[in-house]
């Protein structure tokens, strides 16, 4: 991977300028080609928040997995299934933190 398009260390670390948020109930089986295909991308500047309903096949293992092998990705699980509950309290809270990021650089 070219340098330049890796992610900026934390001393230095501006907000992505893309965030992907994968909701996910029961996706086991389709998370590999889903996750291989957004991190397969040209353009790196993002952020990858994957969200699990409280799935009760192994998902949660299998985006563990991904989010110890690559920086950029983060897991937030739902320890009820509420079905889009956690994926729209997650978006608010990062648009909102986004917001007051993007509103405090020069």
């Amino acid at each position: 991977m070219d340098p330049s398009l890796a992610s900026p260390t934390k001393a230095t670390e501006m907000p992505p300028a893309v965030s992907f948020i994968v909701p996910n109930y029961n996706h086991a089986l389709y998370l590999p080609q889903r996750l291989d295909s957004i991190l397969e991308q040209t353009y790196q500047d993002f952020e990858l928040i994957l969200l699990d309903d409280c799935s009760t096949d192994n998902s949660r293992e299998i985006l563990q997995d991904y989010a110890k092998r690559d920086g950029r990705i983060r897991c937030e699980f739902n320890e009820t299934h509420n079905d889009e509950s956690v994926a729209v309290t997650t978006l608010n809270q990062d648009l909102t933190h986004n917001e007051s990021t993007n509103n405090q650089q020069p």
